[in-house]
């Protein structure tokens, strides 16, 4: 018996990673159960998957509760790791991947595989819960059978810190692109697209979070669009820096020409009605969103940031490099340096201008999106959990 274990199936990007493999395995007819650590389903399964919970935790506990919370799975998963026979227990999210391997020390006598979703260096910045994080990730990766990584920046990043020699892959995200075609033909959720006037939507999608730095977005915005009157910003989101950034809109005299839109359900639709989509964060573990918007064929500017934006917009280019200065026009995408107003401007600039430009980037937007397109890396997904095959340690990420 083969076994998933996660976090909860609230709705993201890894919880759709997950719904993905057990729907591929479903349908390869690989028996596989769905173990969670809390009981806050959000995600529509087929009927007939086996899922487990261990708590009736609804993942809105505190940081230290859900720390205590750590031993008490790992015992309940101990227990139903023998019960059920389960032989490989592959984990995804840090939570999930601590109580895998604990259940390991613990006797369980399982294969553990663990799923590294996120930049690991960020939690130098979280304070004492960061501090305990690196912690267990120092004391507990190490005894995994195998880390499965989504980008080389983020191998390179844990390893920096903590040198592991256990086996180590990169696969990256699968992406379900006929899905995301589907999805969007339809209507947006909510009217935001002029059905009377040309405009020129730019739009960024993602939690309105400070490491996103919409700010700067909204800055480099300012600078441009009074001098092109059809331009208009979308933000599709929501989160805590929401009001600030209204507020930022508003001192910049922008306000109307920015709009914040909110509960958005389908965010295919609104990329499919774009015309060119921006990423700025600080850091991202594998940006989903980059690649979804790629796969509505739009032109991509994004911040050279670690990791996973390099790796996908200029793949033949050293991805230990971080542009410093100035914009880098990469084969699939725009790159520009981190938390720098003027280079993205200019890069908003010129792909609003320079209709070819523009027409040239969404084209090989979709043709790089095809390459992570679901099959081929599920299959990499099913040859090591299902065989347990040991990956090569120089096995690269996953490119054309």
């Amino acid at each position: 018996m083969h076994a998933i274990l996660i976090n909860s199936m609230a709705m993201d990007g890894a919880e759709r990673v997950v719904s993905n493999l057990i729907k591929h395995y479903h349908k390869t007819n690989r028996p596989v159960i769905l173990i969670c650590l809390e009981h806050n389903p959000d995600y529509n399964f087929l009927s007939d998957v086996p899922i487990y919970y261990l708590s009736e935790n609804k993942g809105n506990e505190t940081g230290l509760r859900k720390l205590i919370s750590l031993f008490f799975w790992a015992k309940k998963l101990k227990e139903l790791i023998i019960s059920k026979k389960i032989e490989v227990i592959q984990s995804h999210l840090y939570r999930a991947n601590y109580v895998n391997i604990i259940a390991k020390q613990m006797g369980a006598g399982h294969i553990a595989q663990i799923v590294n979703t996120g930049i690991i260096s960020w939690y130098n910045q979280k304070g004492f819960l960061g501090r305990v994080n690196l912690m267990l990730i120092q004391l507990l990766y190490d005894k995994a059978d195998l880390i499965i990584l989504k980008t080389k920046g983020m191998q390179k990043d844990m390893q920096r810190l903590f040198e592991f020699r256990n086996p180590q892959c990169i696969i990256s995200n699968p992406f379900d692109i006929d899905e995301i075609d589907e999805l969007s033909k339809k209507a947006p959720d909510t009217m935001v697209f002029s059905t009377t006037e040309s405009k020129l939507y730019i739009t960024a999608v993602g939690r309105f979070l400070r490491l996103k730095n919409y700010d700067i977005l909204i800055h480099a915005f300012a600078n441009f669009c009074h001098s092109m009157p059809q331009a208009e910003l979308l933000l599709i989101g929501g989160g805590p820096e929401l009001k600030s950034l209204i507020k930022l809109s508003k001192r910049l005299n922008i306000y109307e020409r920015v709009a914040f839109v909110q509960d958005v359900s389908n965010p295919y639709a609104y990329l499919k009605r774009s015309h060119i989509f921006v990423l700025p964060s600080s850091t991202e573990g594998f940006p989903n969103v980059l690649l979804e918007a790629m796969i509505c064929s739009l032109p991509v500017v994004s911040t050279d940031c670690p990791s996973g934006p390099r790796e996908i917009l200029a793949p033949n280019t050293d991805h230990n490099q971080q542009l410093e200065l100035g914009v880098e026009y990469a084969r699939y995408g725009v790159l520009v340096p981190v938390r720098q107003i003027d280079p993205l401007t200019e890069a908003i600039t010129r792909l609003s201008l320079d209709t070819h430009l523009r027409y040239r980037y969404a084209k090989n937007s979709r043709i790089r999106a095809m390459t992570f397109q679901k099959d081929h890396i599920l299959e990499k997904y099913e040859n090591i959990f299902f065989k347990n095959s040991k990956p090569n340690q120089k096995e690269v990420f996953h490119d054309t």
